[in-house]
């Protein structure tokens, strides 16, 4: 019988590989919601905020996003939810545009952010391609935005 800790993980792994389509044609984000929902983990609440901030395979809803991307954040340290928090901030999704909370947000998980994109993480990578690119919250660098962005892509991570 699996302990609780080993269902959770379970349970995001398959969120996760639903998710992102890994061995599969497409993304399955029925599946992915209800593995992701189960599991209580920092990184399944990161994924379903992505989701829900993205409106992938559920409705767009800020709000609902920036709720679990908190969690994710309170609960693990999740660099990419912090980073997903400034860019609500940046762009004004279901905020007030503030760049003085985006900046608090991104600096709060920016080294670990790094961390995590020089260990391939898609998500990390994603988000500091973003950074690169439009200059909110760090110098502007296009170039390293398209080398992160490929990066990312090359990971399976498509947005």
């Amino acid at each position: 019988m699996l302990t609780t800790k080993q269902t959770t993980a379970t349970e995001f792994a398959t969120g996760s590989k639903q998710f992102f389509g890994d061995d599969q044609p497409r993304f399955d984000y029925a599946a992915a919601l209800t593995a992701l929902e189960a599991s209580d983990t920092p990184d399944a609440k990161y994924i379903l905020g992505f989701m829900y901030d993205h409106g992938q395979g559920v409705k767009t809803d800020y709000a609902r996003a920036r709720e679990l991307y908190t969690q994710a954040w309170e609960q693990g340290k999740v660099a990419s939810a912090a980073a997903a928090i400034a860019y609500q901030y940046v762009e004004g999704d279901g905020v007030e545009i503030d760049l003085v909370e985006a900046k608090r947000w991104y600096d709060l998980g920016a080294d670990a952010l790094v961390a995590n994109a020089d260990a391939n993480n898609r998500f990390a990578l994603y988000w500091l391609a973003n950074a690169n690119l439009d200059g909110q919250l760090v110098d502007e660098n296009i170039p390293k935005s398209l080398q992160l962005f490929e990066r990312a892509g090359k990971l399976g991570f498509v947005d």
